[in-house]
């Protein structure tokens, strides 16, 4: 790219990133998130358009799609009201963004999980310091056009920066003298300074946050991804070292799933025995640290993946062997974990923090199989692309099925069948849970259903929000919360989504 036209494109960044940032304080300067994140991400994608067609960068088809995608991510936050699913959007579209700044065309794509690690490093540390980067670099000042335009927007910005000082300092003195007049200015400018200052910070850090990152994505001046060089001998393992490692694994996994095998076939029966253990010893303390122990094997077995390299055919061989070994054993713990979890389910109902882990096990099984169909099978670069697009189908199908729904009717079938309900606990869920639970009123004893609805009318049955907040799933639930309110015997109850 020649001196022009890395000025043309230098200066159309810094007007977007001027441009975003004073739209990013007014859609971003309120809470909680709903259709404003959307909006903001679709300016952010389409100045990156934008400023590509006007400094002819090339854009790759990868990077469109990934650029859309992250729009469609985080209409997430206009969609569903759960923070948890929120918390979600947020990281995958921080993924994906990250993903979009390693992209550089007709440059060497960077290969496996450290080089994607080594070059998302860095576009985040071109991002931070990207700012003082194009003005003081990659802006020739001298192409600049000076046209009249140009010559009066720059007249007026300097006779704005001189004007205001002396304005403050005339002006807080006229104020100090008469109180007529601070009247006026007060009544006139009424602005709370902390509130100013705020808007200003937020104004100032997105703008310098998209100035980065446009111009880490358009402006990138790296050479592609840096080749590796050989890998020390220390950082190699042989044959013996590969199978010793293994093997003592796949033992103490194997051992562990022998043990298991009698609760597999002994059920119910075997844990409610008074010498065994109770559904809390053997549920809610052994599930999650065998999510941990699975959640754990597969970075484990990525590392040892790397360590043995291509170098030793056999030590590979033995390797993906016994590998494939370890990704069965723990297939079978996480049976294990379930097969816990729908017990524990069963007996004291579903919260979000079970329902979230059971997802991610799902997910980790997932990835397992997509590991053996990769890096087991010599295809190790493909092996992170999988795992993000798994993840991000992972969080649209959260989406669609609507875990508080989930969450209100696994409690509500519990409730029907003569358990406990924990009416304050289905009450803090999140709007997405409101409908069902309004309409799954009738299916209540008498005092749990007047609580519950108290409840949820109390908190949904308020004025509408801004509309840079505005939700579905809040709106639903505050225009059931104020409609026409019939007898409840009348309600239809819903089906379990």
């Amino acid at each position: 790219m020649d001196v022009a036209s890395r000025t043309r494109a230098g200066l159309a960044i810094l007007g977007s990133g001027l441009a975003l940032g004073i739209a990013g304080d007014g859609l971003l300067h309120v809470g909680p998130s709903g259709i404003n994140v959307p909006l903001f991400l679709a300016g952010l994608v389409g100045s990156l358009w934008v400023v590509s067609r006007r400094s002819a960068h090339t854009t790759t088809r990868e990077c469109r799609s990934l650029a859309l995608l992250t729009v469609v991510i985080a209409a997430g936050f206009a969609w569903r009201d759960s923070p948890t699913l929120q918390a979600l959007d947020g990281l995958a579209v921080l993924l994906l963004l990250s993903r979009l700044l390693t992209i550089r065309p007709r440059r060497r794509q960077p290969t496996g999980i450290l080089g994607y690690a080594r070059a998302t490093a860095v576009s985040g540390l071109r991002t931070l310091f990207g700012p003082p980067a194009l003005v003081l670099g990659d802006l020739s000042w001298r192409q600049v056009p000076c046209s009249g335009g140009v010559r009066l927007a720059l007249a007026l910005g300097r006779g704005l920066l001189l004007a205001a000082p002396l304005l403050l300092v005339f002006g807080g003195l006229f104020m100090s003298a008469d109180a007529v007049f601070a009247r006026l200015v007060r009544r006139a400018f009424n602005i709370d300074p902390l509130e100013l200052l705020a808007h200003l910070l937020l104004t100032a850090l997105i703008a310098w946050l998209v100035t980065g990152f446009l111009r880490t994505a358009l402006l990138g001046d790296d050479d592609g991804a840096p080749a590796e060089g050989p890998r020390p001998a220390f950082l190699r393992l042989g044959t013996v070292e590969t199978g010793v490692v293994l093997s003592l694994l796949d033992l103490l996994f194997l051992v562990f799933v022998l043990v298991q095998l009698r609760y597999f076939f002994g059920g119910v029966g075997l844990v409610l025995d008074p010498s065994g253990p109770t559904y809390a010893e053997y549920a809610r303390r052994g599930f999650f640290e065998l999510v941990t122990v699975s959640a754990l094997v597969l970075p484990m077995l990525l590392v040892l993946d790397w360590l043995v390299g291509k170098e030793s055919k056999r030590a590979l061989a033995v390797f993906r062997a016994l590998a494939l070994v370890q990704v069965f054993l723990v297939c079978v713990v996480m049976a294990s974990a379930l097969g816990r979890m729908h017990l524990y389910q069963r007996e004291y109902g579903l919260t979000e923090l079970r329902f979230y882990t059971t997802a991610f096990m799902g997910w980790l099984a997932t990835l397992f199989l997509w590991f053996v169909a990769t890096v087991l099978a010599g295809r190790r670069e493909r092996f992170l692309d999988g795992s993000l697009a798994s993840a991000l189908l992972a969080l649209i199908l959260l989406h669609a099925a609507n875990p508080d729904a989930w969450i209100a009717a696994a409690n509500v079938e519990r409730a029907t069948r003569g358990r406990g309900l924990d009416v304050d606990y289905l009450a803090s869920l999140s709007a997405d849970a409101a409908p069902f639970l309004r309409a799954a009123l009738p299916a209540l004893a008498a005092p749990d259903r007047d609580r519950l609805r108290d409840q949820l009318t109390m908190r949904w049955a308020t004025e509408g929000e801004d509309w840079r907040q505005w939700n579905w799933a809040r709106a639903q639930a505050r225009r059931q919360a104020l409609q026409h309110r019939l007898p409840v015997e009348s309600w239809d109850v819903p089906r379990r989504p």
